[in-house]
């Protein structure tokens, strides 16, 4: 590799994690895998369904905060979600409804690995959506909205399940 492309990847690198240790995270501690495991395999005798995740319910509303950031003609919210030694992580939004060019964009905390861009594609009659499954211990939500559609938007994180 070019040693001055290196250096820019490197330096855009540096930037982006400093931004991330400046927003607020959203901690779980390490799942009980023997407990897990002893609880799973009851659920098979007694008939039922296998779990992929333990689920952990909150509400985590970016419009009730003051976190969010200008970039350019943007408003951008980040949060941070780790849960220790989690083999994935995956989210719903228990109120999602996106504007005409805003956008939802889930990544690693490393840029290891990243989910789809969610958008007003993505808008449904439940309002809700649930995120494909991210490998990884610790994950980057981020929404960014152009400021005159700021109203426009609806988000709040309700659900992250924890495997």
């Amino acid at each position: 590799m070019n040693s001055k492309v290196g250096m820019i990847t490197f330096f855009c690198l540096m930037m982006i994690s400093s931004s991330f240790s400046k927003i607020q995270v959203l901690s779980f501690a390490a799942l009980d895998k023997h407990k897990l495991h002893d609880q799973e395999a009851l659920n098979e005798k007694l008939g039922h369904a296998p779990q992929f995740a333990v689920d952990h319910s909150v509400q985590v509303n970016p419009f009730a905060t003051h976190d969010w950031v200008k970039e350019g003609d943007d408003l951008v919210w980040r949060i941070n979600v780790h849960a220790d030694r989690a083999v994935s992580l995956n989210f719903a939004f228990t109120r999602f409804r996106m504007s005409e060019n805003s956008q939802v964009s889930i990544y690693s905390s490393d840029l290891s690995e990243r989910i789809r861009p969610f958008t007003a594609r993505d808008n449904n009659v439940h309002n809700e959506l649930w995120t494909p499954v991210l490998y990884h211990e610790s994950a980057i939500i981020e929404l960014r909205v152009p400021s005159q559609e700021f109203d426009q938007v609806e988000f709040e994180l309700g659900q992250v399940n924890q495997g």
